[in-house]
């Protein structure tokens, strides 16, 4: 008699072979065994039925690289953050404030310290810098005590009196105080608040006389900043900065054309390698370049694209066209709807305030003309934006959708993250352009078009010689000069 086969122990829920499950997927509630369906029946990847837009493609990956990017500057951050504390490390303590101040700093006379004194613009790693000064807290700490004036506000340890000539006299100092502050604008204040610290730190740290100071002083100052500062003008400025503290205190600055104060700025000027770079103009064929990447339909692209128009043909400065963020927003400083006026042959842009008419002497009146059927007419550009995104006359000029619903102000940082988002796009180099190239692109383009130089200073508010840097003459221009200079010579024009 045969021997009865074994019994195969099936699942009491798909009714498969256990042997085919894995440990604990068997039972009453088992759907059967999952099994790679053949390879010709693998599913179809279909095509997206609302493929991404160019703009939103290019969106994604802008996100992607700014991601990176911070991570990439962290991680810089952090590096350059532990090269300043292991400077400080090894460049020895902060003279205790208990001891004596020294006149100077001691010079050795050994021949190895006269040829490291000598070759001073070859500066080594372990050198002191401006930034080992303002991380030192404790020398931050004995100059906010010793300056307590630095920013012109009145001391409140004696109480005012309670009336009286003398509470009155007391009142008349702080509104004194607060007139010194606001006579600068915020941005020039703050940086001559930055400089004056600087130059405190530095008299501080080394036991030098501050104010009023000296010219030995103000050339070590300067020699000093050489190891901080690349660009020789930056270094001007700070010592010129010297100089506005002490006439805010009533003393007599070091003339500024003192002979060795002199002779070391030459030097640093002479021998820096910082060559300034300037960013590149928006031409009529970048706009136009720009245009073809952006949907008019979209209000965020109908927004950029008025504002391009904008800047570029009336050389404002940014400014005056977009603000810096959007509760900063100031319809007496920024363009708002108001601003920017249809008339019959194109657009009257009327500024309140500018960088040189900081006191609204007068409202500037900029006059663009349209240029019908054109791409780039900026008629066109405008009706746009106010035909997709309609608000009140007080409003921004440059509205964009929110994230949340609603219009906010297009500000400096969206437009110029925009223009560079797109710039890339058409292959063009981003880090070479800011927000600026519109204002210089406009002059430059204008001057080659035969613009008076005089009418380019009036219409983008230069008050000074400034804007001649702007304007890049073409190979063509200075190829045809020198061809007119050949071409009188063969004529036998000799002089």
């Amino acid at each position: 008699m045969g021997r009865t086969p074994k019994r195969v122990k099936k699942c009491s829920g798909c009714g498969e072979p256990l042997s085919c499950h894995k440990a604990g997927q068997y039972g009453k509630h088992c759907q059967g065994v999952a099994k790679d369906p053949p390879a010709d029946k693998q599913p179809i990847e279909l095509e997206d039925p609302n493929p991404k837009s160019a703009m939103d493609v290019l969106e994604q990956r802008k996100a992607e690289l700014e991601k990176a990017i911070a991570e990439a500057e962290l991680r810089n951050e952090v590096a350059a953050l532990e090269k300043r504390l292991g400077a400080l490390k090894s460049s020895g303590p902060t003279p205790p404030s208990g001891e004596a101040k020294q006149t100077g700093p001691k010079v050795s006379t050994s021949a190895e310290e006269a040829a490291t004194l000598g070759a001073a613009l070859h500066l080594g790693p372990g050198d002191l810098t401006l930034d080992h000064l303002r991380m030192n807290k404790e020398l931050v700490t004995r100059v906010n005590e010793n300056y307590p004036d630095l920013e012109f506000v009145t001391p409140d340890s004696k109480k005012a009196p309670a009336k009286g000539p003398a509470s009155q006299l007391c009142l008349l100092d702080r509104q004194v105080a607060a007139s010194k502050r606001s006579a600068f604008a915020t941005g020039t204040y703050n940086n001559l608040r930055t400089q004056w610290r600087s130059f405190l730190l530095f008299c501080e740290y080394f036991g030098l006389p501050a104010l009023p100071t000296d010219v030995p002083t103000l050339a070590r100052y300067a020699q000093f900043l050489s190891r901080s500062c690349k660009s020789p003008d930056t270094i001007k400025i700070y010592v010129h900065g010297v100089r506005q503290l002490h006439l805010f205190h009533g003393l007599t600055a070091p003339p500024a054309n003192a002979f060795d104060l002199k002779l070391v700025l030459t030097s640093l000027s002479r021998h820096s390698a910082h060559v300034s770079q300037q960013k590149l103009p928006i031409t009529p064929s970048i706009l136009l370049r720009l245009r073809s990447l952006l949907d008019l339909r979209r209000p965020l692209h109908a927004t950029l694209w008025a504002a391009f128009c904008v800047g570029f043909f009336t050389l404002l400065r940014k400014s005056n066209l977009v603000p810096p963020s959007g509760t900063a927003f100031s319809p007496d400083k920024h363009l708002a709807r108001e601003s920017i006026q249809l008339t019959a042959d194109g657009l009257m842009v009327h500024v309140k305030w500018s960088k040189t008419r900081q006191f609204r002497q007068r409202v500037l009146q900029l006059p663009v003309s349209a240029i019908p059927g054109h791409p780039l007419c900026p008629r066109q550009a405008v009706l746009n934006m106010l035909h997709l995104l309609p608000a009140k006359d007080s409003s921004p000029a440059f509205l964009v959708p929110a994230s949340g619903g609603g219009l906010v102000s297009l500000t400096h940082a969206t437009f110029v993250s925009h223009l560079k988002t797109l710039l890339e796009a058409a292959g063009l180099p981003s880090a070479q352009y800011s927000g600026h190239s519109f204002r210089r692109g406009g002059a430059t383009f204008a001057w080659r078009c035969g613009a008076d130089s005089n009418t380019i200073k009036l219409l983008g508010d230069w008050s000074s010689d400034a804007y001649e840097v702007y304007l890049d003459s073409s190979l063509e221009q200075r190829r045809s000069f020198g061809k007119h200079l050949a071409d009188t010579i063969s004529r036998g024009l000799l002089g």
